[in-house]
This record gives structure tokens, sequence and C-alpha cells, in this order.
């Protein structure tokens, strides 16, 4: 697989060339998610059955969190969601609502062997503060203790790194 690396405005505006097309918001976050959730379980298929702790965000990043996490269960891979801020967006929130049911909810016992950051997208603008800087240092003390961070989700729109 070939992926292109664009900044964040680069990525904003692929999704929304393919939006135009026709494909939507939910589409692209469901394709997003689940070909992250396909790559994790060829490049770190063993670290998987450690656990996974799926940080989610207000947005669509959010949203391409919680594709993850319930394509990850639906693997039988134990999968905790910590939601670090409540999804704000319609399509992140049904997302959200549709995978509940088959993941565990909180800030997960630090044992889990893989971290997925989906906390912001490309309409993060400046710093992230108050939760969103905490579970950043929750992150970073996850990668420091050994855990692999899984951070940016590929856009299914045209492979952009998001």
């Amino acid at each position: 697989m070939n992926v292109r690396v664009v900044s964040g405005d680069g990525a904003a505006a692929r999704d929304l060339v393919a939006i135009e097309a026709g494909i939507s918001s939910r589409t692209l976050m469901q394709r997003a998610g689940t070909a992250a959730a396909e790559i994790m379980v060829r490049r770190f298929g063993d670290a998987l059955g450690g656990g996974v702790l799926v940080l989610t965000g207000p947005g669509n990043n959010g949203g391409d969190g919680w594709v993850v996490a319930g394509q990850l269960a639906e693997r039988g891979i134990p999968v905790r969601v910590q939601e670090v801020v409540e999804s704000r967006t319609g399509d992140a929130f049904q997302v959200r609502t549709a995978v509940l049911p088959r993941v565990a909810l909180g800030a997960g016992d630090g044992s889990e062997m893989v971290v997925v950051d989906a906390l912001l997208g490309t309409g993060a603008r400046g710093a992230p503060t108050r939760a969103l800087a905490d579970a950043v240092r929750v992150i970073q003390q996850r990668r420091a203790a050994g855990a692999v961070v899984v951070s940016g989700v590929v856009s299914a729109s045209s492979s952009p790194r998001r």
C-alpha cells in the first residue's frame, strides 16, 4: 500500500473533494477506520493480544478511532475506548453508538501494548488544552513505557495520513 503524507489542510481538502464527489463523511470514516485496523492487525498482530487502548476526541478523527475500536473488537482483540471528549459530530456520534456495545470504556489499566491516538484531526487549531492535553501526556507516558502508539488514520478518499 502506498501512503502519501500530506498536511492537515491537504488531507481536509482531499476529504472535501471526495465528499463533493458524493462519498459521505461517514463512509470516509468507515473506510479510514477499517483500513487502519487492517494495517494494525498486519503490522502489530501479537502486540494487539495484550489489548488496545483507543483515545477518542470530539471530531471525525475520534469517529475514525471508534471505527478502529469496533473493527478490532470484531476480530476478538480486547479493546478499551477512553472517550476523552464526547463526540460532537453526527457521524462520529453514530459510529460511537454502534460500537459501544462491543468495547469496554475507560482509561485502561496501563497494560495495553497498543495505544491509538484518535484525539484530533484536520480541524484542530492550536495546542491541545484541558482533557486533550492530559490525554496527550498519557499517550507520551504509555509510549515511554513501551507501548506502540498509532496516530493518524489513513484517509479512504486518497490514502493520505490525517
